[in-house]
């Protein structure tokens, strides 16, 4: 999600991720990622588990370890389609339903991808 160029960081449903998250996980990741210790994507893989345990959402089972794409040809393949983009309020509603979390959880997900 880092690159805006391609990959991830161009689909409807990280709208957001890429400036908001990006920023308040800076400080994170200049202690932690710059200097090797945790990769970009097992940070921002512990940052949404620890997001939504926090709002009242169940423990994630994770498996970490991943590593890093260079460039944006390196980001996953498209993915669109397996979450619904934040324009779609039902379908969005009732994909966190089915993960786990209740309506006020959904709401501090819709908005921190405004």
């Amino acid at each position: 999600m880092r690159f805006t160029d391609g990959g991830e960081g161009t689909f409807g449903a990280n709208a957001g991720l890429p400036t908001v998250a990006i920023d308040f996980l800076k400080p994170v990741t200049e202690k932690y990622v710059d200097k090797g210790v945790i990769s970009n994507a097992d940070l921002w893989t512990l940052a949404a588990n620890v997001a939504i345990e926090a709002m009242g959402g169940p423990a994630i089972p994770t498996r970490y370890g991943r590593g890093d794409a260079t460039d944006s040809k390196g980001s996953v393949e498209s993915q669109v389609g397996r979450l619904p983009d934040g324009d779609k309020g039902g379908k969005l509603k009732f994909c966190f339903y089915y993960l786990g979390a209740d309506l006020t959880a959904i709401t501090y997900i819709i908005i921190s991808f405004q």
